[in-house]
């Protein structure tokens, strides 16, 4: 945000009065020799003239002086007010510059959030949805530690369609091992047809997993896989 400001300057140059001296004008004149002067009173009464001229242009000449600083100070004032008030004027332009561009700024930003409103609200919903899902997965996880017959309902679900030849598998967590183990007599009579239980621990997969497969299909009701589903449903509705 810049915006470049030029400041004139105002150069007050000293004003210069040229004056001409006045032309002698030829005068005629008829003298009268009454009593011819002296020497030494001509050369004193061109004395006292030349003192009397001398005096006069020193007091024009101050006249002069006197009139040229004051039109001098004059004009510098004028200039100086004139610079003031242009200073003025540009702080007020480029002070609306400024605020003019900011509203700009502000305006765009508006008009950018406006655009990206829809894909802003779309991923806040999808974080949103996502913590909501994680934390449900979470619960169970916990829910599933502190009671083990949880599993069971997972396995129900698995096998309650499944007609088995000779035997039933069963992939699970390492968390759910033990009790399937111990259980295992039981697990076996809940599929029908089925003469014999194979138990298959996946190293790397979470608790609650519980993978059924047959010669006929594979069923999987883990929490993880069931939770999944459930957010690809709400993503895809």
């Amino acid at each position: 945000m810049s915006n470049l400001i030029k400041v004139s300057q105002v150069n007050v140059e000293a004003a210069s009065v040229m004056y001409s001296a006045p032309k002698k004008e030829k005068s005629e004149a008829t003298v009268k020799v009454v009593n011819s002067p002296s020497p030494g009173e001509i050369i004193s009464e061109a004395k006292l003239a030349a003192r009397a001229i001398i005096e006069s242009a020193e007091a024009e000449a101050e006249e002069i002086r006197r009139r040229v600083k004051e039109e001098a100070a004059t004009l510098l004032a004028e200039a100086r007010m004139n610079g003031y008030k242009e200073g003025l004027e540009q702080g007020r332009v480029k002070a609306q510059l400024e605020a003019k561009q900011s509203l700009d700024e502000i305006k765009a930003l508006m008009e950018r959030l406006d655009g990206e409103k829809e894909s802003l609200l779309a991923q806040t919903k999808t974080d949103t949805i996502d913590l909501a899902f994680t934390i449900a997965e979470k619960v169970l996880e916990q829910r599933l530690v502190a009671d083990r017959k949880m599993f069971l309902k997972l396995y129900e679900k698995a096998v309650k369609d499944i007609n088995a030849e000779n035997w039933v598998k069963i992939s699970v967590s390492k968390q759910e091992i033990e009790f399937v183990t111990r259980h295992s007599e039981y697990l076996l009579s809940m599929v029908k047809g089925a003469e014999r239980l194979e138990i298959e621990v996946l190293e790397d997969a979470p608790p609650g997993t519980c993978i059924v497969e047959t010669s006929e299909k594979i069923v999987d009701t883990g929490i993880h896989t069931q939770i999944g589903m459930l957010r690809d449903a709400v993503f895809t509705a």
